[in-house]
């Protein structure tokens, strides 16, 4: 006689079906989104029914969402809420300017990079998470992303994301997905957590094949998730494929003295761009007004390479498979440090240097997403030289407002031979251009630096 209550069932997660996509067909769907012609096309024609009669079906949208599942294990909503993006530093026109010509690669970084200064946060649990966008989809990426902030100018100048997909859940409809994929060589449903799934059980598969580590951890890492989450999937990377899926999922910009070491030793060559970029490597003298300032710092500069050369003789005593364990746990990112965006040469268990900032450490590896926080931190050391080095009689307070500035301005010159100037110029307040100005008052620092005190 008793009713039988409703409850909201809610299915078992063990339940639910494990499926990814195989590596042939992940691999088949980056060469398609890579046919940049053709999509071009068809976004563009797409487009022009979005006041006319043919039916709208948000080709460019699509392109955008596959494309940075291919690289970002997000959840479907997150993916569409992508902000706009800024193309006024571009050589992008309008619409009508895609149909005759194509992004350079200088207005490809530019709109990449964009994304990967941003922080986002998953929508689930609010942690953090990044953009990555690997070299093989930037401008798949690059291009869509355009075409999408382009349209939205034209017709929805009030929306804040470029995935205009319908409703408020953002749904991704069926004719969206066919018109995207009419014509990928074998039938496919593309489906967010089947994608998300498929990069997970690959980072797992790449971790337990390259490392000695818990691959398990892998996934706790790319989703921010509070416990890790089981794939429950097998999975087996053929080799031939192995680095290439590596570099689609864990190029995180890693650069210093340490990464470059380890790459010529591992590789046997330089880190990509970096003969074209080695140029650059001279901020620093420009930054201080003249080479005489930087020889005035000669002292502090010694006791900064005579750390370097212990850690090179740290690095040169691994073996030859120490070498190739290490440097693959770093481009993994399994070599956590103190601070976030930075790697330890000796995991964060075995800093050596408890009191120094990673920033300040030739044991630490920074990655691109560093930039962020050196940015703002020479930000502070500038005012902060500025307020504080004029206002002190103290030679030890001197001393060290100096040399925690030079420190800086160090690292982020390995960043702008790794980078670039002009990408590394976002990152700082103001630009490279007005730090310049602003050091260019610097006085002579040789009295508050000596060899020898700089811990």
């Amino acid at each position: 006689m008793i009713n039988n209550p409703k409850v909201k069932y809610r299915e078992n997660p063990s339940n639910k079906e494990k499926s990814i996509y195989p590596v042939e067909q992940y691999l088949s769907l980056m060469d398609y989104v890579r046919n940049i012609s053709k999509h071009k096309e068809n976004s563009l024609k797409d487009i022009q029914n979005i006041s006319g009669d043919i039916k709208y079906d948000r080709y460019a949208s699509t392109w955008l969402y596959v494309v940075i599942h291919l690289n970002n294990a997000w959840r479907h909503f997150d993916v569409t809420l992508l902000p706009r993006i800024d193309l006024t530093n571009t050589s992008v026109k309008d619409l009508d300017w895609f149909k005759e010509n194509t992004l350079s690669d200088d207005d490809v970084d530019m709109i990449v990079n964009q994304l990967k200064r941003k922080r986002f946060k998953h929508g689930k649990n609010k942690k953090d998470r990044r953009f990555i966008c690997s070299r093989e989809l930037k401008e798949a990426f690059a291009t869509a992303a355009a075409i999408c902030e382009l349209r939205c100018k034209e017709f929805t100048p009030s929306s804040d994301c470029l995935i205009d997909f319908e409703g408020t859940n953002h749904d991704f409809t069926i004719g969206s997905h066919n018109a995207f994929f009419k014509d990928f060589p074998k039938s496919i449903e593309f489906q967010s957590l089947k994608a998300n799934r498929t990069l997970i059980s690959y980072m797992y598969d790449v971790i337990k094949k390259m490392t000695n580590r818990n691959p398990l951890e892998i996934t706790k890492y790319i989703r921010s998730h509070s416990d890790v989450e089981i794939t429950n999937v097998y999975v087996e990377i053929p080799q031939e494929h192995l680095d290439f899926i590596t570099t689609q999922l864990f190029g995180l910009g890693n650069f210093g003295y340490i990464y470059d070491m380890m790459s010529v030793l591992v590789l046997g060559e330089a880190p990509e761009d970096r003969e074209e970029r080695t140029k650059q490597a001279l901020v620093m003298r420009d930054l201080f007004g003249s080479i005489y300032k930087i020889e005035e710092l000669a002292g502090y500069i010694e006791a900064l390479e005579k750390e370097k050369d212990v850690v090179g003789e740290i690095i040169i005593g691994l073996s030859n498979e120490e070498l190739g364990d290490r440097f693959n746990l770093i481009k993994l990112n399994q070599m956590p440090a103190k601070q976030e965006n930075y790697q330890c040469l000796l995991g964060e268990d075995g800093c050596i240097f408890k009191g120094r900032d990673c920033q300040q450490c030739p044991l630490s590896i920074p990655n691109f997403y560093a930039l962020s926080s050196l940015g703002d931190s020479i930000a502070i050391k500038v005012k902060e030289f500025h307020n504080e080095f004029y206002s002190t009689n103290l030679p030890a307070e001197k001393s060290r407002i100096a040399k925690l500035l030079y420190s800086e301005l160090a690292l982020m010159r390995q960043a702008v031979t790794r980078f670039g100037e002009k990408e590394v110029s976002f990152f700082i307040k103001g630009g490279i251009d007005q730090l310049r100005t602003e050091t260019k008052a610097i006085p002579s620092l040789k009295p508050y630096i000596q060899v020898g005190d700089y811990s």
